[in-house]
């Protein structure tokens, strides 16, 4: 039986997307199923506000605006205005993307990034926008 190389190439591709969690670094956020998860030991170490660590790791475009930035998760597609996912710190809803600007992230415990808008935690209104949740050191995350 001969091998063609589009079947080698099509299962090394299998391979590494099974393996792709276990390659990423130590220190490198945490991703399954489109969701993103930035641990403490994680942030720790990071210098800088959360937005600014979460727009160098985190799957969004931020924009500067002259009021609070705009984030848009990446490969969300909107036809006429724009869009802003909900957040939450430590259960509460925040107002607007300011928030993130407010917290070092060395400050923070766990951040969870979900695109979709959708989480399994039921405390939390899933969005059309995306969700992020902050949950602050000090603090139990049992919202």
């Amino acid at each position: 039986m001969k091998i063609r190389s589009w079947q080698v190439l099509c299962a090394a591709a299998l391979l590494s997307a099974g393996c792709g969690a276990r390659g990423e670094p130590e220190d490198g956020p945490g991703r399954a199923g489109g969701m993103v998860v930035l641990d403490e030991r994680q942030l720790a170490n990071r210098a800088g506000t959360l937005l600014r660590v979460l727009q160098q790791n985190g799957p969004m475009l931020v924009r500067e605006t002259a009021g609070c930035p705009e984030i848009t998760f990446r490969g969300s597609k909107r036809f006429h205005g724009h869009s802003t996912p909900s957040i939450y710190v430590n259960g509460m809803r925040a107002v607007n993307t300011c928030v993130l600007d407010e917290f070092s992230a060395a400050d923070v415990r766990r951040v969870e990034i979900y695109p979709s808008g959708m989480t399994s935690h039921p405390q939390f209104r899933g969005s059309a926008d995306g969700l992020i949740l902050v949950f602050l050191l000090g603090t139990s995350m049992d919202h």
